[in-house]
């Protein structure tokens, strides 16, 4: 029995390849619902029935997979970031589980996600414009794909079917001009003192929204001259930076004397904006932008100005 216990977790688990009547070989993996040795080691024969008689036991439909093991094992067991889960969620409900919810696993195959890639770029509205480009579309066939290889590595299908992606260029980056980028910063002074010190995060440290509100002054070292992104916040709930890591950051002239004009150097350096639905953001990048005469760009075009 390949059964062994986690040193990190102390969880049993169960590992092995599994040698098919076709000659095929497949890998089983998985954890017992009660936490003993024996356990794991019933758990490992039963998978291993499963997946050597097929047809004893149906396999379940995409939709019955993906908001249940996959959602499970997946999305919430790998502590997917809240924009993560939430971007899944969304292409599962428009686009995934429309086509394929109905369909069991064995009966999503290479011609049946062809099709899938067609529409996903043939769709058109209402004045002939396709409804999404190549990137958008790569961003659904990704989530399929780590769906339909996850039922591959637990055994329940032999071998998951090629989705492929589109090859897209990467997209030219807009940034702020120095002259547009000084507009900016004077109109965010005239119009709230915590939007101008957000304005000048984004666009002299590269902060992206979330970690601007986010931001704590126990991760501003005035003395060093540097601040240190460690948390970012989306829909009100905190979580790590994009890419889980930290990253500390040299402050400007500017954004050091606009952190030194703070009176109060006590809890998010933004003061408390970090509870502000995403909207409040939003509505301050468009009020700047008017205020100081210049297109509307959302607040990731300050970050490319850093850059």
């Amino acid at each position: 029995m390949a059964v062994r216990r986690r040193s990190d977790t102390g969880l049993w688990i169960y590992r092995t390849t599994v040698t098919l009547p076709s000659g095929d070989k497949v890998r089983i993996f998985g954890t017992p619902d009660i936490n003993t040795k024996v356990e794991a080691e019933k758990a490992e024969r039963e998978h291993i029935a499963r997946v050597r008689s097929p047809a004893a036991a149906p396999l379940p439909t995409f939709s019955s997979w993906f908001n249940e093991r996959f959602w499970a094992e997946w999305v919430l067991a790998r502590k997917n970031k809240p924009s993560e889960t939430e971007s899944k969620r969304s292409i599962y409900d428009n686009h995934l589980g429309p086509r394929f919810g109905e369909l069991r696993l064995d009966q999503i195959d290479v011609a049946e996600i062809a099709r899938f890639r067609g529409h996903l770029i043939g769709e058109r509205d209402e004045a002939g414009k396709p409804m999404r480009g190549e990137k958008t579309a790569n961003n659904i066939l990704a989530v399929l794909s780590k769906a339909l290889r996850y039922a591959e590595d637990v055994g329940l299908i032999t071998r998951a079917p090629k989705v492929g992606l589109f090859k897209v260029e990467r997209p030219e980056i807009e940034p702020w001009e120095l002259d547009e980028y000084a507009r900016l910063v004077d109109a965010a002074s005239d119009y709230k003192p915590e939007w101008h010190l957000g304005v000048l995060l984004a666009g002299e440290a590269g902060l992206r929204i979330g970690e601007v509100k986010a931001l704590r002054w126990l991760d501003v070292d005035l003395r060093a001259d540097t601040l240190t992104v460690a948390q970012q916040v989306r829909h009100g709930e905190l979580g790590t930076p994009k890419g889980r890591t930290r990253r500390t950051i040299p402050l400007t002239a500017p954004l050091r004397a606009a952190l030194l004009a703070r009176t109060s150097r006590t809890g998010y350096v933004l003061g408390g904006i970090e509870h502000y639905n995403d909207n409040h953001a939003t509505w301050a990048i468009e009020a700047i932008c008017a205020r100081a005469g210049l297109p509307l760009r959302r607040w990731h075009a300050l970050r490319h100005a850093f850059g």
